[in-house]
């Protein structure tokens, strides 16, 4: 695995799409987690506030997952027409 990583035989880009999905993912959702506690514990206090901020959470934390998936697929669309068409490692010629 770290012999990959010092090489320069192969792109990684590809390899790395996944995990960081992953993790913006599991951020997405943390995000609207944490943002419908604090809007239910404000809804004690503050009806309308507590009411604002689990809307708020919710609608920007499913905002925040589409983007990162988008992103994901944008990338790996960009990675796939530069393998197509460039050439698949660092190694293959440029097509003139």
């Amino acid at each position: 695995m770290y012999a990959q990583l010092l090489t320069l035989d192969a792109f990684l880009a590809p390899r790395l799409v996944r995990p960081f999905y992953l993790i913006g993912a599991a951020l997405a959702l943390l995000w609207g987690l944490t943002g419908f506690l604090v809007g239910l514990v404000l809804l004690v206090q503050v009806p309308w506030a507590g009411l604002f901020t689990i809307t708020f959470a919710l609608i920007s934390s499913a905002l925040l997952f589409l983007a990162v998936r988008l992103s994901a697929e944008a990338l790996i669309a960009t990675l796939r027409m530069h393998a197509r068409f460039v050439g698949g490692g660092p190694k293959d010629p440029i097509p003139e």
